[in-house]
């Protein structure tokens, strides 16, 4: 599957001259997940997830001392979470999440204007396959995921539980991996040892809970949002491994280099409404680094946006 980043010429000129010969590389901008355009993102599951949690429970037969429900209808714990979550302290040794956004759309109209310069931009496609193949193990980066989001109705956040929605189905699926008895055993031996038994199953259940969240915040989206068919990659980073630039608000957002093999960009997008010479130039920027532009397709967008 081919996946589209949409972006302006100048970022494209950034990304090529990230470029490793070393590594056969080059950098995309994976952004920290509460600086994301929309802010509510990072702690949507903490909304979605109680409406579904009886059920999902029940349909997987959990044991009474494993079920999660107390804990998302606990409002206190469960804002307690929220607010670890949506913290972000730079000054400490932790890890936190960040996202590089995709689309399956190739040539979209809205995401031109979105996200694509107001179609003077271009969509760099790349391999889906491929794009976590320089991340996994890499200094800093803790754990890599790719997939497509998944969209849910405004009715499906009210509380509504339809199960044969694709919520519910991604939820329990979800829920399924995660309390799955070697994950459990595996996040008890990463526990505090100098607690006693019962404590380090509590944060165990915590870690749980939080995970939880956390996915589902990161790859479940209002479908207000479904016509960006976002693909996003998704990665916890450790701090020290953190970069800034300053937004148009003056905010200094936090974001890392998400390095990808140049072998895994298939294609290039024109944006409709970029010159006549855009062609060439990215053309010279395979030039510029002794790099064949003829392995990747260049081609122009055919929307109707003028």
């Amino acid at each position: 599957m081919i996946v589209y980043h949409y972006t302006s010429i100048d970022t494209l000129e950034k990304i090529f001259s990230s470029y490793s010969a070393e590594t056969n590389s080059i950098n995309l901008r994976g952004t920290h997940c509460n600086f994301l355009n929309d802010g509510t993102e990072s702690v949507l599951g903490a909304q979605l997830l109680p409406n579904y949690i009886i059920e999902i429970e029940k349909e997987l037969q959990i044991a009474p001392n494993w079920k999660l429900e107390p804990a998302f209808f606990n409002e206190k714990y469960l804002q307690s979470l929220v607010d670890r979550i949506k913290k972000y302290d730079d000054t400490k040794e932790q890890t936190s999440k960040f996202v590089t956004s995709f689309s399956k759309e190739r040539d979209n109209l809205v995401m031109w204007s979105m996200y694509g310069n107001k179609g003077n931009g271009i969509a760099l496609g790349f391999d889906a396959e491929m794009l976590t193949r320089c991340l996994a193990g890499r200094k800093y980066v803790w754990t890599v995921e790719a997939e497509e989001c998944t969209y849910f109705t405004n009715e499906e956040l009210k509380g509504i539980c339809d199960k044969n929605s694709s919520i519910y189905v991604y939820a329990k699926n979800l829920y399924e991996g995660m309390i799955y008895e070697k994950v459990k055993k595996s996040l008890f031996e990463l526990t505090d040892k100098s607690l006693n038994q019962q404590e380090r199953w509590n944060k165990v259940m915590d870690t749980i809970v939080m995970n939880l969240i956390t996915h589902v915040s990161m790859f479940c989206k209002l479908d207000m949002w479904k016509n960006e068919q976002e693909y996003r990659l998704v990665m916890d980073n450790f701090t020290r491994g953190v970069l800034y630039y300053k937004n148009a608000n003056n905010v200094y957002v936090p974001y890392i280099n998400v390095p990808v093999l140049l072998a895994s960009l298939k294609e290039i997008v024109i944006g409709p409404t970029c010159g006549r010479n855009a062609h060439g130039m990215i053309n010279s920027l395979f030039y510029q680094r002794e790099l064949d532009p003829k392995t990747v397709a260049i081609e122009h967008s055919s929307c109707p946006l003028q």
